[in-house]
């Protein structure tokens, strides 16, 4: 993990997420004990729905297109864009949008990289990212992308594990996390070390308080705020300052 900077942390990381793609939503769900659809749910519960009768989004990281659905599901949201810069994700997200029951929205998957979004400015109203930014080689780079492509009076929903606080609960499912996701890793995908990432890039990453503070100096103001998962995963609604 050490090494893991820049282009090289870029490389990893594509690599490993092509190879646990299509176990990717089994190992979610027992990782989180079935909870993270409803994490997503909840963020986008916590988004405003403005005067204008449509509008875009775009989900940046989109893996298998989760977090892209379920913001699909606001009633002014008409095209749905996802980025990743994993093919196989990609493909996957393709499949799972064409199987939905309803198809009032326009879904439109794209491999690509999230520090150089191939969009215009100003575009969308809902930019979403789901247990993506602490893979971003360049956080900063990454979320001046988002803002630009962010309309003024848009919103960014981030849903991202954070450090563990310190209280003794977030200790406890930090350890089990740290301990379970290999292991489940191993079983499921026989991929430990991609697995073994997932855990370390969680626990080098921010504390959700960090994170806050940090999307405030990238010229971002928090609307608001949610903690989950006993303090190690955390929603974030944040608008252009």
């Amino acid at each position: 993990m050490s090494n893991l900077h820049g282009k090289n942390k870029a490389k990893h990381v594509v690599s490993l997420f092509r190879r646990i793609a299509h176990n990717y939503d089994l190992l979610n769900t027992l990782m989180s004990a079935g909870r993270h659809h409803s994490w997503r749910k909840q963020a986008v519960k916590m988004l405003k729905l403005p005067e204008q009768k449509e509008g875009i989004s775009l989900d940046v990281a989109t893996g298998t297109g989760d977090f892209s659905i379920e913001i699909s599901k606001l009633e002014n949201v008409k095209k749905v864009f996802g980025i990743d810069f994993a093919k196989e994700m990609v493909v996957l997200a393709h499949k799972k949008s064409q199987k939905l029951s309803t198809m009032n929205q326009d879904f439109f998957y794209l491999q690509a990289d999230a520090l150089f979004l191939p969009f215009r400015n100003d575009v969308f109203q809902y930019v979403t990212i789901g247990f993506g930014i602490r893979n971003f080689y360049d956080l900063s780079k990454g979320l001046s992308e988002v803002r630009r492509v962010l309309k003024d009076d848009g919103e960014l929903a981030i849903l991202e594990i954070v450090k563990h606080e310190k209280n003794i609960f977030s200790k406890i499912f930090f350890r089990c996390f740290d301990f379970a996701a290999p292991l489940l890793g191993y079983i499921f995908a026989r991929d430990r070390s991609a697995y073994k990432y997932l855990t370390k890039s969680a626990e080098m990453f921010f504390t959700a308080n960090e994170l806050t503070n940090y999307m405030d100096n990238q010229g971002f103001k928090i609307v608001s705020k949610k903690s989950l998962a006993f303090g190690n995963v955390s929603i974030l609604i944040c608008m252009k300052k």
